[in-house]
């Protein structure tokens, strides 16, 4: 028995093959994905299965922190399968030795799948999706109210890619379906979460939950640089869910989430109303006050242009000043959040030496205003 080759399966699974097989993971993976399975027996005479799937053609997506891998873009999941502790309906499978790599990601760790094929819980200590992303990330699965715990700690976490999605409202995974999707209840802290424009978020801590793919619960703080403090949350009003963020330096905040780079200081609240339309849009008002417009080219033609119109009490031309830098006092604007779009409705900002007043979309996938 010593001397006999290992036995290997090798075979290639679409959407509907791992459906048929009872591994319904569509909300994860899309694509065909080769699969090869060796078994090969132990001088104990136990039987060791090593799995390893080829994800490189399949599109991957982990939905709660927005991340996906593109097909065509190398990755490998591999893991060793043993039974696990329990009989019957508390038997379980273990996936010892877990590893996903792909270009920039590296996830080795543990998990457990229960009888009905679903995965029951899971421990990774070394989780990183980017160069950047370095946490340790553990999860039960609370039974029978099927909501998953997850606790999340680490250094430093990419953030951009969530950012992103505050203006996408999760469209970019809405092929990522599940039957019976569980719930959430989330704990992280991470030391620094990396946004845009070279800014960042430190000592973040985040308490949420989700439930029916709906947010039914939110506390996050964190401190931008120099000590300002950044607060968000989630409140019940009479009309429904309302998302409430604070900011004491509302351009830092803004290069953060890849709104807007050029805005400096100021404070900033904001309001969304989750539960006020239809579920692939959002409305609600930001307010800014005494910030200014810095290095913005195309603001400074725009409002420089008012600066320098011509007087109609002197009968001619003001003397053309050019200003690098415009102080403002308030900035209110009424919004709706669409698929990739920020729709501007009767916005109006004031300041010393001039104000304005106007409406429009921003198109964030084109990058258009």
């Amino acid at each position: 028995a010593e001397r006999q080759p290992p036995l290997r399966l090798t075979m290639m699974l679409d959407n509907a093959d791992r459906t048929a097989l009872g591994l319904d993971v569509a909300d994860v993976v899309q694509g065909e994905t080769p699969v090869e399975v060796t078994v090969q027996r132990e001088a104990k005479g136990d039987l060791a299965t090593k799995v390893r799937i080829d994800l490189t053609k399949a599109e991957v997506m982990i939905d709660s922190i927005n991340w996906r891998k593109a097909p065509g873009r190398a990755a490998t999941f591999q893991f060793d399968a043993a039974k696990g502790p329990g009989t019957g309906a508390a038997a379980r499978i273990e996936l010892q030795n877990v590893k996903f790599v792909g270009d920039d990601a590296a996830i080795e760790g543990w998990m457990a799948i229960g009888p009905d094929n679903k995965l029951r819980e899971m421990a990774f200590p070394n989780f990183s999706v980017n160069v950047v992303t370095r946490l340790d990330v553990q999860g039960k699965k609370r039974l029978p109210e099927n909501v998953w715990e997850i606790t999340a700690r680490g250094k430093t976490f990419d953030g951009k890619d969530v950012f992103r999605a505050l203006f996408d409202l999760g469209q970019a995974s809405e092929k990522f379906v599940a039957k019976d999707k569980p719930g959430l209840d989330l704990d992280a802290e991470i030391e620094t979460v990396i946004g845009f424009s070279d800014t960042s978020l430190r000592n973040v801590k985040i308490k949420a939950s989700k439930r029916n793919e709906k947010l039914t619960a939110l506390n996050a703080t964190g401190v931008l640089e120099g000590n300002k403090p950044f607060v968000a949350e989630l409140a019940q009003t009479p009309q429904g869910r309302q998302l409430r963020a604070q900011s004491m330096d509302a351009g830092q905040t803004f290069k953060l989430v890849g709104f807007y780079p050029n805005a400096v200081g100021g404070e900033m609240k904001l309001q969304v109303d989750l539960d006020a339309r239809c579920a692939t849009e959002k409305s609600g008002i930001l307010w800014t006050r005494n910030f200014a417009v810095l290095g913005d080219p195309i603001v400074s033609e725009v409002l420089q242009s008012a600066d320098n119109a011509p007087s109609s009490t002197q009968g001619g031309p003001k003397k053309r000043v050019v200003r690098s830098q415009f102080d403002f006092d308030v900035m209110g604007v009424p919004f709706a959040i669409g698929p990739g779009n920020f729709v501007m409705n009767e916005a109006f900002i004031r300041g010393p030496l001039i104000g304005a007043s106007w409406r429009g979309k921003v198109d964030f996938r084109s990058r258009l205003l």
